[in-house]
């Protein structure tokens, strides 16, 4: 998915998270807060592009600083403020950058000609449409 579409679903992702959070009474425990945006984070940037999981992982910050850590969407750059922001930046990058090199050996080994197949024309692994590089029609496409 592009970009602007990462960052829009990791805002909902954020935005669902930090409220069923809330919702079930772990809205106390910054650390839970911190793991589920983590999830969604790592979720959000493996399916998109690393700016848009940039961008995922600012807004999963500003549900953790505002909501998870102080009350009412006051953001703070204190330490558990800024150790939760590194935390998922990299998290959502290295998703992001890591299912970018996965489409690109999945799609090398492809086009070496083997049918189609990661490993070989004698009905191995097919490629999934979510490891394909997205085209104009989205994954697969």
């Amino acid at each position: 998915m592009t970009g602007p579409n990462g960052s829009a679903l990791g805002l909902m992702a954020g935005g669902g998270v930090t409220i069923v959070g809330h919702l079930v009474g772990v809205g106390g425990y910054p650390e839970v807060g911190l793991a589920l945006l983590a999830l969604a984070t790592l979720a959000v940037g493996a399916g998109t592009t690393v700016p848009g999981a940039l961008a995922c992982a600012a807004q999963a910050w500003g549900m953790y600083s505002g909501f998870w850590l102080h009350g009412l969407g006051e953001l703070r750059l204190d330490r558990p403020s800024v150790t939760g922001l590194v935390v998922l930046v990299v998290l959502g990058v290295s998703a992001s950058a890591l299912a970018l090199l996965v489409r690109a050996v999945a799609e090398a080994l492809a086009r070496r000609g083997e049918g189609g197949t990661v490993f070989g024309p004698d009905g191995g692994y097919r490629l999934s449409p979510w490891l394909r590089a997205p085209g104009p029609a989205g994954p697969g496409g």
